[in-house]
């Protein structure tokens, strides 16, 4: 973004900044990345908060009103600062409707090591995959988050919760996923073991059938031609 007198704000792939009863549909956005390097107090202390030029966002929205829906938003990744799916910043308000975002990625070219050593401007590498300011007021179109707003693959050294009830249903699914497999598991288990015991009495079974009927008049009929090929020789 063009900075002129303003904080740079890092690489945004769509800033809305007061419009007023917007409609957004049917957008994708993509393959967002920042390298820029960390901030440093070389030239003396920061005035705000946090530095803000490595962060990346897929779709930031400012100071705005109206309707956004079917947002489709992809691949935003940030070297060294945060990385946000869509980014509802100050006083906006929004109804949303099928919000998707996947693979988010915060801070991918530091490690534990040096986001310990983070100090003022900068500050831990977080993804959101929407990040909400408590300033701003948002309903749903139809149903609740959970029905309206899905995310995968959001990593960073702290991952937002913003969406209390997603979040607590994603974390039921995932219990009982774990249950349900467990379960199976356990039945999986059972049941071979069924087989293999199956298997065994079948092969006992056989092997006893086979040895109960062995045909006795084969051998009783061996026995003469044997004695009489001895009978013949002694002739």
């Amino acid at each position: 973004t063009d900075i002129q007198q303003h904080a740079p704000k890092g690489a945004i792939g769509i800033l809305v900044n007061g419009a007023k009863n917007a409609v957004f549909d049917s957008i994708y956005v993509h393959d967002i990345y920042n390298a820029a390097d960390l901030g440093t107090d070389v030239c003396g202390p920061y005035t705000s908060d946090a530095h803000m030029a490595t962060q990346s966002n897929g779709m930031l929205i400012d100071f705005a009103s109206g309707t956004l829906k079917n947002l489709r938003i992809e691949n935003v990744q940030s070297n060294n600062g945060a990385a946000n799916g869509l980014n509802i910043y100050a006083e906006c308000d929004l109804r949303l409707q099928m919000v998707l975002v996947r693979d988010v990625d915060a801070g991918t070219q530091l490690d534990d090591a040096m986001v310990a050593t983070l100090n003022a401007p900068n500050t831990i590498p977080r993804a959101c995959a929407v990040d909400i300011d408590a300033d701003s007021v948002i309903e749903f179109i139809d149903g609740e988050d959970v029905d309206n707003v899905r995310f995968d693959n959001v990593n960073g050294y702290e991952v937002c919760q913003q969406f209390p009830i997603a979040t607590d249903q994603n974390v039921d699914n995932q219990d009982a996923m774990q249950t349900i497999s467990k379960k199976y598991d356990t039945y999986f288990r059972i049941g071979a073991a069924m087989f293999v015991c199956l298997l065994i009495v079948i092969i006992g079974y056989i092997g006893c059938k086979i040895t109960a009927h062995r045909p006795e008049e084969h051998v009783a009929e061996l026995r003469p031609l044997l004695h009489k090929r001895w009978d013949e020789r002694s002739i």
